[in-house]
């Protein structure tokens, strides 16, 4: 009710800082000059357009984009610069995304299975053979992971998903919301922390089922698609390729 700040650490400090490492890494690999103003301008106008859709056109003080863009951003970029962190989050706690597969539904042409998710995993023993996982995003899951022939790893999660934002029925300057929240429980395989294949299924009014393949899991030949299906207001069902930012997807009315 009061600690609506709370996601921020992890979806914008963690979770865009590695965002901008990646990106950083990415730029460098390819030789490109200066790849850390360069991963820093692509983070700012990705999150810049992010806030700007999020925020529904409104015109005002709002403290969700100014507090992500000027506190919890910058912080994470800050925090991803230092080696001796992204080494511990990356080799202690395989700190990764596991995102979605963004696809435009023709039939409405709205963006249909999005949704950017971390993972972070601790190990419990030293062959990492058992771990304790973590995904967080617009759900907060906590489960076991298996790893199984060699980096095959299998992944039970359970715990909750944001249903919708209610008044907080506190006194500000401005209206405050806080979250509702059901129950959600979620089946992940993944190869090296690579995401290969997940199934969710939750209370939510608007997500009651999301079951993704990568590409990577089903080959035909050298073709290797992603697929998925949701249950949302409307099943809702599409592919995607690798080369391509977005997918497509096809709604029942």
């Amino acid at each position: 009710k009061h600690s609506q700040y709370f996601p921020n650490y992890f979806l914008h400090t963690l979770g865009a800082g590695m965002q901008s490492r990646k990106m950083e890494e990415w730029y460098r690999y390819h030789d490109v000059p200066m790849p850390r103003l360069c991963s820093f301008g692509t983070m700012l106008a990705e999150h810049f357009f992010e806030e700007m859709i999020e925020d529904g056109g409104m015109r005002g003080i709002n403290e969700d984009p100014v507090s992500d863009m000027y506190i919890f951003n910058p912080l994470g970029f800050l925090l991803f610069m230092n080696d001796d962190v992204c080494r511990f989050l990356s080799e202690k706690l395989s700190l990764n995304e596991w995102s979605l597969q963004p696809s435009i539904n023709f039939r409405t042409g709205r963006l249909e299975n999005m949704g950017q998710f971390y993972v972070a995993k601790l190990p419990l023993e030293k062959t990492h053979s058992w771990s304790l996982i973590s995904t967080f995003g617009m759900n907060e899951l906590f489960g076991i992971s298996h790893n199984f022939s060699g980096e095959k790893c299998l992944s039970l999660t359970g715990g909750v998903i944001m249903n919708g934002l209610t008044d907080a029925n506190i006194t500000t300057s401005q209206k405050a919301y806080t979250a509702t929240l059901r129950w959600s429980a979620g089946i992940y395989y993944d190869i090296d922390n690579s995401l290969l294949m997940s199934l969710i299924l939750s209370g939510s009014d608007a997500q009651k089922l999301r079951f993704n393949i990568y590409p990577g899991f089903l080959k035909i030949g050298s073709f290797s698609p992603g697929v998925f299906i949701a249950n949302t207001k409307e099943w809702v069902g599409g592919f995607s390729v690798r080369y391509c930012p977005v997918g497509a997807a096809v709604g029942t009315n």
